[in-house]
């Protein structure tokens, strides 16, 4: 049996995990929920603002954190996201557990890199 063989019945087996299936009914109620996605896009569109301004010194940064922490609370309180990232995380998980069964056994170590939440928490 060929590689690519292997890895299609491998996905097929991954796909038919509870996690994974978690996963993608949760990624797809986020992808249609418009509210939920709009506040995570500002969050995260805040944050990088409130890095750039610690980064630049710029003035109003106070505001800016304090807009951050408001987002901040949102995202943790919107239940269609905090279910996308649970079962994400949960769907990295194995995907990770995989990658780095498979370097074992092929004498290939790999690190996988740490990973932050969306919302600065680990």
């Amino acid at each position: 049996m060929k590689i690519s063989e292997k890895v299609k019945e491998l996905s097929e087996e991954i796909k038919n995990t509870k996690k994974y299936k978690a996963y993608k009914e949760t990624k797809e109620a986020f992808q249609n929920d418009e509210n939920a996605k709009s506040l995570l896009e500002r969050f995260q569109r805040v944050k990088g603002e409130v890095a750039i301004w610690e980064e630049q010194g710029f003035e109003g940064l106070r505001d800016k954190r304090k807009e951050e922490e408001k987002l901040s609370r949102e995202v943790l309180k919107n239940k269609t996201i905090q279910d996308y990232m649970k079962a994400r995380t949960e769907y990295e998980k194995i995907v990770e557990e995989l990658a780095v069964a498979i370097s074992t056994e092929i004498d290939f170590p790999i690190k996988m890199p740490e990973k932050k939440s969306c919302c600065g928490r680990r």
